[in-house]
């Protein structure tokens, strides 16, 4: 997925399919913050450069029985339980990633 613009998406979002890659580092200015969470329920994905607040919803991260994840430059926080939750996987890279405090609830 490229972006044409950037900003921030009020919404909680969901992978589904495989093999996609989400290049927030495409979208020009200041690129491309989730308010929400990002479910990762796919294998073969890679998460560039995005911003991911959950604003007190859930982890802002999640992906349970997956492969082949990799995490780049992703900033997750304000997560109402974990920050980023990846379990059962096989072949998860998390790398040059950061991640902040959560609400709890």
């Amino acid at each position: 997925m490229v972006f044409r613009v950037s900003g921030t998406i009020d919404a909680d979002l969901t992978i589904k399919n495989d093999f996609i890659t989400i290049a927030g580092q495409s979208a020009p200015g200041d690129g491309i913050c989730l308010k929400g969470t990002l479910g990762i329920k796919a294998s073969n994905v890679i998460v560039r450069f995005l911003r991911v607040r959950a604003e007190g919803r859930g982890d802002a991260v999640t992906s349970r029985y997956k492969k082949n994840i990799i995490l780049d430059h992703v900033s997750a926080s304000w997560s109402g339980d974990e920050v980023m939750t990846l379990v059962h996987g096989e072949n998860v890279t998390i790398q040059r990633c950061t991640s902040g405090s959560c609400r709890g609830t």
